[in-house]
């Protein structure tokens, strides 16, 4: 919401807890310069995400799934080392336990699920093998 409001050129109201941050200096010549913060997290219902200095986790309840990427060497995320980084997982999990244990619950629960094909576009048809989560509406 924060980065809305910012591009909108917006204020935030004085009355809402709005939990998040302004993302916009993220698209700064010089991001490094602009973003002082080595944690980011977000999340949509049960998948979550965190990205701590050059390490990014993803996880997902349906299905029990974790993806662990290291980006400095991977940026787009084609090895998952969820399987042979144990310790960076267990850390990185532990970030987003705490985290979630402390943000705001949302104001409207989603409703319903759909069943999403990651690294896809909605257009492309589903085959078998194809990783999935259920994403939350």
């Amino acid at each position: 919401m924060p980065t809305l409001l910012a591009a909108a050129g917006a204020k935030p109201p004085q009355d809402v807890l709005i939990d998040g941050l302004n993302l916009l200096p993220l698209t700064a010549a010089d991001a490094s310069a602009a973003w002082p913060r080595q944690t980011l997290f977000w999340q949509s219902g049960h998948y979550r995400v965190v990205r701590h200095g050059d390490w990014k986790l993803q996880v997902s309840e349906r299905p029990a799934k974790s993806w662990l990427f290291h980006l400095a060497t991977d940026p787009t995320e084609q090895h998952n080392l969820a399987d042979t980084e144990p310790g960076k997982l267990a850390e990185l999990q532990r970030l987003l336990d705490t985290h979630l244990a402390s943000a705001v619950k949302p104001l409207y629960p989603h409703v319903g699920e759909l069943p999403v094909a990651v690294d896809k576009t909605l257009a492309e048809p589903f085959q078998d093998g194809d990783e999935y989560v259920y994403w939350p509406n």
